[in-house]
């Protein structure tokens, strides 16, 4: 049997997979009448699915612990409203397979290029000299610039690839223009400032080099939004003569900007700056994560997704996604 091109989130009930995968999760778990299983978490490029491994080996736990790349061979079956794998076989990669855990990760779709000349364009457009001071000191530094672009904006639910955070920052930054032109009371470069700064603690909350985005121990135990508060407040001190009021509408903006997203902030929206980001912030998450859901969490041949936890809810994909366009009546 020679290597799949199908990716794991695209396997469809019945059809086999050989191919290399990380390790996300894994876990030993028993039946009710008593058989011992391994319940096995895979990611490609694609995403995760959940493989079982019901002839494991005794020493399993040296063959496939959490962040190792494994060759699997599989056979995708439907579990209630869900694809997953039966394990045939596993083996750790071995030298000569040449693939390493980041070439397993998801990543934007997008034109990257082209998304880094929309975020400079932006930056451009910003003229008050303490911001534009602000952001070329940080931009200026190359290694923060690289993490940056290449930070996931989420773990799971949103925008949760690599570039992720450059592809979220872009589209609230064209989204604010929009606004803007319906709000004059924005004061728009103070809002793009923040749309730029607002996640900006994500770059050493989440690491990816086990081949999947996982929590730092920074990251879980102090959280991206005061990550990137102590983050600022380093650079613009930096920055003498930068103005004190400005610096508290830039940490409302980065405190305040996940107030509508479920999660919490430590403050609600206290400006019209703020409210505006907190918007944004939730819609364009939302989006990507319901775009997301329409691809890849629905079967072949149903017209709904498989029950989402984070929303309590189903999604509805209906005859666009899975026919085709409506035929005039």
């Amino acid at each position: 049997m020679s290597e799949s091109s199908t990716r794991l989130r695209d396997l469809v009930p019945g059809q086999d997979f050989l191919g290399f995968c990380v390790v996300r999760k894994v876990e030993q778990r028993v039946t009710r009448n008593g058989k011992i299983y391994l319940l096995v978490e895979l990611g490609d490029t694609s995403g995760r699915l959940r493989a079982r491994w019901w002839n494991r080996p005794a020493d399993w736990e040296k063959i496939c612990p959490a962040g190792q790349v494994v060759k699997v061979k599989a056979r995708a079956v439907q579990v209630e409203d869900r694809v997953e794998l039966n394990i045939l076989r596993l083996r750790p990669a071995r030298a000569g397979d040449a693939v390493r855990p980041e070439d397993l990760l998801p990543a934007s779709q997008k034109d990257v290029a082209d998304l880094q000349h929309r975020f400079y364009q932006h930056l451009g457009s910003i003229q008050n000299p303490h911001l534009k001071a602000l952001l070329n000191r940080i931009f200026d530094e190359p290694e923060f610039e690289r993490r940056f672009f290449q930070a996931p904006a989420g773990k799971l639910w949103h925008h949760a690839y690599l570039y992720g955070m450059l592809e979220h920052v872009v589209c609230m930054l064209d989204l604010s223009e929009v606004l803007a032109s319906h709000y004059p009371q924005l004061n728009l470069e103070l809002l793009k400032c923040g749309i730029v700064l607002h996640d900006l603690g994500k770059v050493w909350e989440y690491a990816t080099t086990r081949g999947f985005v996982d929590f730092t121990d920074e990251g879980r135990l102090i959280g991206h939004p005061v990550i990137g508060q102590n983050q600022l407040r380093e650079w613009v001190s930096r920055q003498p003569d930068f103005p004190s009021e400005l610096v508290l509408q830039l940490l409302h903006l980065m405190l305040s900007a996940d107030a509508l997203s479920g999660v919490g902030s430590p403050v609600q929206p206290m400006t019209l700056e703020a409210a505006a980001l907190a918007c944004l912030n939730q819609l364009d998450g939302l989006v990507n994560a319901f775009a997301r859901i329409g691809e890849k969490d629905v079967l072949p041949g149903s017209r709904w997704s498989k029950f989402n936890n984070l929303l309590n809810r189903f999604v509805y994909v209906g005859q666009k996604a899975q026919d085709g366009p409506a035929e005039n009546q």
